[in-house]
């Protein structure tokens, strides 16, 4: 699965200095950052397709005003 990381990560700029450090925030912010966000789409449209719009768009603000919360108090 990161077989590819790290030669990407060269072709990106990062250094051997800072190597690590961008390889962690690539983990976990990029690939396992991406799978709730996905999740979150998808599981959004499953809702509107049954039928369901409204809640489909609470859940949709209530992750944004979360979200806002979140790094406005943290």
């Amino acid at each position: 699965m990161f077989c590819f990381l790290k030669p990407l990560l060269l072709l990106l700029g990062a250094s051997l200095d800072t190597f690590y450090a961008t390889s962690q925030y690539v983990l976990w912010n990029v690939i396992f950052g991406a799978v709730p966000s996905i999740l979150n789409v998808v599981l959004a449209y499953l809702v509107r397709a049954e039928g369901q719009v409204t809640h489909a768009s609470v859940g949709t603000m209530l992750g944004c005003m979360i979200n806002i919360f979140w790094i406005q108090f943290s």
